[in-house]
């Protein structure tokens, strides 16, 4: 059996080999902030946030539980592009605009 070249590549390096096929299926917004529930290429991710950082940025957070070490751990995560995000914030305005009560 032949190894595959085990050169270590970075976080990032990855995250672009790896292509994103992501849509939003459920939205809607909490305060200033947005729940959503997400398909990413064929796996859905219930009850992710867009939430806004001190800095202005903003970012996904996923669903979380918290350890017995009191520490919080994703049940979901990937390393999401800034293409995929502006994409994901995107839908979510399109979601939201489409389904206005």
């Amino acid at each position: 059996m032949a190894l595959k070249d085990r050169t270590k590549k970075t976080t990032e390096e990855k995250a672009n080999d790896i292509a994103y096929t992501v849509k939003v299926l459920r939205a809607r917004e909490v305060k200033n902030d947005f729940v959503f529930d997400m398909d990413v290429n064929g796996v859905a991710i219930y009850g992710c946030w867009i939430k806004t950082s001190k800095d202005g940025e903003t970012f996904t957070s996923f669903p979380s539980y918290k350890g017995s070490d009191g520490k919080y751990y994703s049940h979901a995560y990937f390393k999401i592009p800034a293409d995929v995000q502006k994409e994901i914030e995107d839908q979510i305005e399109k979601y939201l605009d489409e389904h206005k009560k």
